[in-house]
């Protein structure tokens, strides 16, 4: 049998027999009316519906063949038709396009507390092709009769029901047990097991942006006395006809399904106590019909794309075959291009052209707000930044550490100016944070009541699909607990922002209430420690973010932290996708953008003469960037003879800088005077340095003018007479370095493109 064909292919490359197969099911009780019925509105008016019908009274006439030559006519892709076929759950035909996938549970069954004569009901949710089979189990290894399906009921509790639970789901290609949960039926004169207040642990997205036709599912949790109940509303008005679970799933959506939902969650023990999650705003936007398929010969395309703006005989075909003239203007620009042969050749997308990360960790708060002291945030900075360059020489990385409010909107700032279209745009933050009414916010050093807000990382993201990247990645290494804040620390609630459709994937360390942690023992936090694992692999960014969740998993299985990611891709994205520049002017264009990266990296000029050349004494300097605003300053020497210089020492200061916050750290004697450099910075993700003497200069993005250096000398001399004592002071200036030529601290925010970040 053929392979499948590719989810992003256009319907009207289906193979024959594949076409033929998926029509005879369809056909069978007219399910392809269902599939019409889960379609975007307007698609179909009810003439063109029972055109097709009609095609049953002609000889070996399909309906459903008509309409999958209508879908492959307006441009419908193998992924369109596989989502429809899944929300109706049409088994057989999707096996026909989609590889089989083993099962996967994704709720598991919770403990239930339940009065005598009142109703059990456990619930499991799993996913696989084909579709998951269930047989529930009691005591261990007592199999429950016809109970044979995701939710198990039972009604009339007796005490005899008070067991242990779970379920075996299967499928051809493996299976799986859930967790076991227990049951416990109480009668009036036996107390109840100790049970959990009522209590949101998962919170629903903020937003979700669908397109007509979508499946749209919306999660939230809950835990406390059971059995819970879960009645979702949309635009705070209840409808029963919602299905009532911690999942609520759309089938088909429609531009009316577009509102503000959110659940209330209840426990018949405590019905007074009922909790509401937040909002989660859903936009439903309505899909165009795509335009009929344009055909040009691929020997012709140079003469179409040349034709003027007069009116323009275009030719499209069906999959039958026949030919339709339709009258159009200006240039033919074709979506597909008949080769030599007759077959189809697709045109190329955007190609990736760049990529470009801001990295970001934030370790020394000195701010008025009372916040746990963090170890690891500057080391993950560090292994995220080396890491993307070893994926890629051409990665463009800027890496900085410890930045105010201020300093971490023009950072923002100054990254997106590097981005558009056909660039990977990468953003990780790795530092304290928090989630308020379902945002994530990125807290930086100088945090306190009456300073700026803290970053919300929603509004990165709309800058970053603003820009029109081919992909936006973020990162956000943060605690997710809700925290009681003062007002000024969050920006006030407002319409969520149109990110568009590009591809964008958001990963957090952590679900929604839970923190993210780091073990003194590591050189990383628990999230780096695993990325850094996976991320080399040469896969798909959402099998890389898979990898991390079950490795994470594997190490702490009682879940203390568990990664969460949201993905809308629909097209396969890999950081190690390699560059690709279809002309030397598109090339030089990047260049051009990527000068602004390079004034983020330019490290002060090794001097041809030495820093000091007296008494047979050489002395050098040597310049390296730890991080994009952390410069470390080595010093050589080069002695003749190194019996006539004795007790030499060397200092650096920093003189008439206008900043306080510039400081200096002698990391020779942080290492004791002796040991390698990397004990004491995070250059070990660099090339080896060796040097008598490394001064590190923090807070670089402070600096607003050159920067002076003062090198202070001190040895005792003693050729051919009395030792003798030698001081030198030796004052080098240099054009501001790494980030600080931005001026970050001159930068004033936009608020109206940033969104009030």
């Amino acid at each position: 049998m053929p392979g499948r064909p590719d989810k992003g292919s256009p319907l009207r490359l289906l193979p024959y027999h594949t076409h033929r197969d998926i029509s005879r099911y369809l056909d069978v009780s007219e399910r392809w009316r269902k599939v019409i019925g889960v379609m975007p509105t307007g698609v179909y008016s009810t003439v063109e519906v029972e055109r097709f019908a009609m095609a049953v009274h002609r000889p070996g006439g399909s309906p459903s063949s008509e309409l999958l030559g209508d879908l492959s006519i307006r441009g419908f892709t193998v992924e369109q038709l596989v989502a429809y076929l899944r929300s109706l759950q049409y088994e057989s035909p999707l096996l026909l396009l989609v590889p089989k996938d083993p099962v996967k549970i994704i709720t598991h069954p919770t403990d239930v507390v339940c009065p005598a004569g009142g109703e059990i009901v456990l619930h499991v949710e799993a996913v696989g092709l084909p579709f998951p089979q269930y047989q529930w189990y009691k005591d261990k290894d007592v199999k429950i009769p016809y109970a044979n399906d995701s939710m198990l009921r039972i009604t009339n509790a007796r005490a005899t029901h008070s067991s242990v639970y779970c379920v075996y789901v299967h499928n051809e290609v493996n299976y799986a047990f859930s967790d076991w949960c227990r049951v416990q039926v109480i009668t009036p004169q036996e107390p109840p097991l100790p049970m959990q207040p009522l209590t949101v642990t998962l919170q629903p997205p903020p937003r979700l942006r669908h397109g007509e036709g979508d499946i749209v599912k919306i999660t939230c949790g809950a835990v406390g006395p059971h059995p819970l109940e879960y009645e979702w509303s949309v635009n705070d008005r209840m409808y029963p006809q919602l299905n009532n679970g911690p999942m609520l799933v759309i089938n088909g959506a429609k531009v009316e399904d577009s509102g503000l939902y959110r659940c209330k969650v209840t426990s018949p023990y405590s019905p007074a106590d009922a909790m509401y999650t937040g909002y989660c705003e859903l936009t439903v936007e309505q899909r165009a019909r795509p335009p009929p398929m344009t055909f040009v010969r691929q020997h012709e395309a140079a003469a179409a794309t040349a034709v003027t703006a007069a009116p323009t005989m275009c030719m499209t075909a069906d999959v039958r075959g026949t030919t339709v003239a339709t009258l159009g203007s200006g240039p033919v620009q074709p979506l597909w291009q008949l080769g030599e042969t007759g077959s189809l050749v697709p045109q190329p997308s955007e190609k990736l052209k760049g990529k470009v990360a801001l990295v970001i960790g934030n370790q020394m708060y000195h701010c008025d707000t009372k916040v746990e002291k963090l170890y690891q945030a500057e080391s993950d900075a560090a292994e995220l930044a080396s890491l993307l360059t070893s994926i890629d020489d051409d990665f463009r990385v800027v890496s900085l550490i410890n930045l105010t409010g201020h300093e971490m909107r023009a950072a923002i700032h100054y990254f997106i100016s590097l981005l558009g279209p056909g660039i990977y745009g990468v953003f990780y933050f790795a530092g304290h944070g928090f989630e308020y009414n379902g945002e994530s916010y990125l807290l930086p050093t100088d945090i306190g009541v009456g300073s700026e807000p803290c970053i919300r990382a929603g509004d990165i993201l709309y800058q970053m699909q603003g820009k029109g990247t081919k992909f936006s990645f973020l990162i956000l290494d943060v605690c997710r607990t809700e925290q009681q804040i003062h007002e000024s620390m969050v920006r006030p609630a407002r319409p969520a922002p149109n990110i568009g459709t590009a591809n964008y994937v958001v990963a957090h360390s952590c679900v929604p209430s839970q923190m993210a942690f780091e073990r003194r023992s590591q050189e990383n936090g628990i999230y780096m420690t695993h990325l850094k694992k996976c991320l080399s692999r040469d896969a798909k960014v959402e099998d890389v973010l898979h990898d991390v969740s079950k490795s994470i998993n594997s190490d702490y299985p009682s879940s203390v932290q568990r990664p969460e990611f949201t993905t809308s891709t629909f097209e396969e994205i890999n950081l190690h996708e390699a560059i690709h520049y279809s002309s030397v002017e598109e090339h030089k264009g990047f260049a051009r953008l990527l000068d602004k990266w390079k004034l983020a990296h330019r490290e002060p000029e090794a001097e041809p003469e030495p820093l000091y050349d007296s008494h047979g004494l050489r002395i050098t300097l040597t310049f390296h960037a730890e991080f994009s605003n952390v410069l470390i300053v080595c010093i050589h020497k080069t002695v003749e003879r190194k019996e006539d210089i004795q007790h030499l020492s060397i200092e650096l200061e920093l003189p008439c800088q206008e900043v306080e916050d510039l400081t200096v750290e002698n990391l020779t004697e942080k290492a004791g005077g002796k040991g390698p450099l990397e004990k004491v910075t995070n250059l070990h993700l660099r090339p080896s340095l060796s040097a008598p003497w490394c001064f590190r200069i923090c807070h670089i993005q402070k600096l607003q003018k050159k920067l002076c250096m003062k090198f202070k000398l001190r040895y005792d001399y003693s050729h051919k007479t009395s030792p003798s004592s030698w001081e030198k002071d030796i004052i080098r200036e240099y054009p501001a370095p790494l980030v600080a030529s931005l001026n970050l601290q001159s930068y004033e925010c936009p608020e109206s493109k940033l969104l009030h970040m």
